[in-house]
């Protein structure tokens, strides 16, 4: 019990130190730009609501990366050990962010999401698009390459703990011009290949693996640890539990073969 609480109190003073340093800075743009016409005032307002905003994302930034250890991937016993101690400080910080009623503001702001995400140690490339609503959990492991797209309300993972007694951290690694699917779910060790296509309400369990251009039709479901070939073509709806030969159409709860994929159908 001693690690939770631990960490709910780490929560509040971290949460009072942001939201503090945010409101007040937010506060004094306001003030100084305030004056006697309505459109001084109304401006005031949105210029302080932006420093707000700026400095809310600033402060999480710098208190992560002043008091967290860096993640690291690999497997570590629940309790005083430093890989759970960074995974519980990382969850802290997040949770602050994730939390909040801006949340989805700050990812309308381009560079203010980029600015977030870069500073919490995700490799994020500028031109990536993340939907609203979109969940990322140890972004620190997490690398999302050139034109790719993540759907609104997906949800990408790096942290498993099966037994409630070890704690299980691995990369998850999205490839360029990638299009993940709306509210498609992605777990530790994933690997997804450049031009690939998972389907909207797709799951990619622990470790699976797919190559370039490899596409999943929607909701999907695929086992842990299983190898998608590349150019590999799954329809809707299909439940995958073993490795998927390059150029393979599969369908079906289990998915089998029923042929080969159209070249329509393939991204490469």
């Amino acid at each position: 019990m001693l690690l939770p609480t631990l960490f709910d109190g780490l929560y509040w003073l971290f949460f009072v130190l942001v939201y503090g340093a945010s409101t007040a800075s937010g506060l004094y743009v306001a003030q100084a730009l305030d004056g006697a016409a309505v459109w001084q005032t109304a401006l005031a307002l949105v210029l302080g609501y932006v420093t707000f905003l700026h400095t809310f994302v600033v402060s999480l930034v710098l208190l992560k990366n002043l008091v967290q250890p860096r993640l690291q991937v690999g497997s570590s016993r629940v309790g005083a050990t430093r890989g759970f101690l960074a995974w519980g400080l990382n969850s802290v910080f997040q949770g602050i962010f994730i939390a909040s009623p801006f949340h989805d503001q700050v990812h309308f702001l381009f560079w203010l999401r980029f600015l977030y995400y870069r500073g919490m140690g995700m490799k994020l490339h500028p031109s990536v698009v993340l939907g609203t609503g979109v969940v990322l959990r140890q972004v620190e492991l997490i690398r999302v390459g050139k034109g790719s797209v993540v759907g609104i309300g997906a949800s990408l993972s790096c942290h498993v703990n099966v037994d409630g007694k070890t704690h299980h951290q691995a990369a998850v690694d999205i490839g360029e011009r990638v299009l993940i699917g709306a509210h498609t779910s992605i777990g530790p060790g994933v690997s997804v290949g450049d031009g690939a296509v998972v389907g909207y309400r797709c799951t990619l369990s622990m470790g699976v693996s797919m190559e370039p251009g490899a596409v999943l039709g929607a909701e999907v479901f695929v086992k842990s640890n299983v190898r998608i070939g590349a150019g590999a073509v799954i329809a809707r709806r299909s439940v995958v539990t073993c490795d998927i030969p390059a150029g393979e159409r599969w369908e079906g709860p289990p998915a089998v073969r029923v042929g080969l994929a159209s070249e329509r159908e393939q991204r490469v």
